[in-house]
């Protein structure tokens, strides 16, 4: 997963300019990678004036810890946000959507009775335009466009990237 910071000097900020590089998470060390890069940062000076990254990332996120992010998002293989959702356990995210294909929708109606598996597929909106299934929260199959999914990706990053801190015992103040 791309993890991208501008990180800028709060010094030189403070006096009216604005320094700072663009670098591209994990290094080897912040320090000597980052910090000692930017022109005027001195110590725990700096903040991140900019960032890329599917989550939310503060401007006095700790380095290191994002440094760390970075290494275990990388090391689990996580490149994107449908990996992270497959990683971490999220309750609150609906179910992984689905083809919309016979078979998709017979494994999810399995151990069903033929009645609450039509009412499931009527209330469902079963689709057969190629968008994706899901269950509901009360369990009724549910149209959705793979735009939707991503959508809902993106609105839970900052929860998924949570989760995984806490996972990994990560700090998880981004």
């Amino acid at each position: 997963m791309d993890i991208k910071v501008f990180v800028s000097s709060l010094g030189a900020y403070n006096e009216g300019t604005l320094t700072g590089q663009w670098t591209e998470l994990p290094v080897d060390d912040v320090q000597k990678d980052i910090l000692d890069k930017v022109e005027g940062a001195v110590g725990d000076e700096y903040f991140i004036t900019d960032y890329e990254a599917p989550f939310g990332i503060d401007e006095y996120a700790s380095l290191e810890d994002l440094n760390k992010l970075a290494e275990a998002l990388e090391d689990k293989g996580i490149d994107d946000l449908e990996d992270l959702y497959d990683f971490v356990d999220m309750n609150n995210l609906a179910p992984r959507p689905l083809p919309n294909d016979d078979d998709n929708v017979n494994m999810l109606l399995e151990g069903c009775a033929p009645m609450e598996a039509i009412n499931k597929a009527i209330a469902g909106n079963y689709s057969p335009n190629g968008d994706l299934v899901r269950l509901d929260s009360i369990n009724n199959l549910e149209s959705m466009s793979e735009d939707d999914w991503q959508r809902e990706l993106k609105d839970h990053a900052d929860d998924m990237i949570k989760e995984f801190c806490s996972e990994e015992c990560l700090a998880s103040d981004f």
